[in-house]
Order: structure tokens, then C-alpha cells, then sequence
């Protein structure tokens, strides 16, 4: 049996020592594909693409100066893990995943009018631990 294709909706809000907050967004598509249905173990492999934004909100804590950064741009994702079952329908997992991704945007330098692209790279590779529910 294969899982259908889920969309996932992901937020992180961690303040910075230097006066600033970050958030960094996500709204992607995953296709999923369970290499068995029959075993309590169940190993998956997957893939996601979407878009991605970072806005970041700083103060300089001296000259009292607010600003508000934003990056943004299309990212990928690709996945694959274990699952646990443990009921029909309910399964644990636990998944090593790579994120792919620079998010850029335009910066226009006020004395020379020059337009140059900023970019933070999101790549890197991170563990997911969570609860899966199959949907027929």
C-alpha cells in the first residue's frame, strides 16, 4: 500500500542574542513510498518540493533601529526512515532527512542604485521523530 501525497506545514520562532528573531516557514508536497506493508518495520523513502521563507526581525539595540528581513525562494527535501506500527492505522517515525535550499532577496545599495541578491542557505541535514497516520 502506498501513502498518498501529504503536504506539511512546518514553524520555528527561536530568538538570537544580538537583538533578533527569526522565523522560518515552509509549505511543501511529499510524495511517500512504504517499501512494505505487511512487516511492523516499516522502512520508507521520500521526496518534497515547495517553498520556503525566512523573515528575520532585528533591533539595533544603539541606534534604536527596527528591521525586518525577508528571504524567500523554492526548496527541496528528500527523506527516508523506519516506522513502527503499532495499530492499523497509527505508526511511529523516526526519519534522517536533507534540506535543500537558498533563500534569497533583492538588496538595492542606496548610494550607487547597484541591485545584488542576498542569500542564506538552508541546507543540511536534520532527524524527524513523529507520529503517522494511514490514510485510505
Amino acid at each position: 500500500m502506498h501513502r498518498a501525497p501529504r503536504g506539511q506545514i512546518v514553524g520555528q520562532h527561536a530568538p538570537t542574542a544580538a537583538g533578533a528573531q527569526h522565523i522560518n516557514d515552509a509549505v511543501k508536497n511529499f510524495v511517500q513510498v512504504d517499501l512494505t506493508d505487511k512487516a511492523r518495520l516499516v522502512p520508507f523513502l521520500g521526496f518534497g518540493l515547495g517553498y520556503e521563507w525566512l523573515v528575520v526581525h532585528a533591533v539595533n539595540h544603539q541606534t534604536g533601529e527596527y528591521t525586518r528581513l525577508r528571504y524567500n525562494n523554492v526548496a527541496w527535501e528528500s527523506y527516508g526512515g523506519l516506522g513502527l506500527r503499532f495499530a492499523t492505522i497509527w505508526r511511529l517515525n523516526s526519519e534522517l532527512y536533507y534540506n535543500g535550499g537558498s533563500l534569497q532577496r533583492k538588496v538595492t545599495d542606496p548610494n550607487t542604485g547597484v541591485v545584488r541578491r542576498e542569500a542564506v542557505h538552508v541546507n543540511g541535514v536534520g532527524i524527524r521523530v513523529g507520529l503517522d497516520m494511514l490514510f485510505d
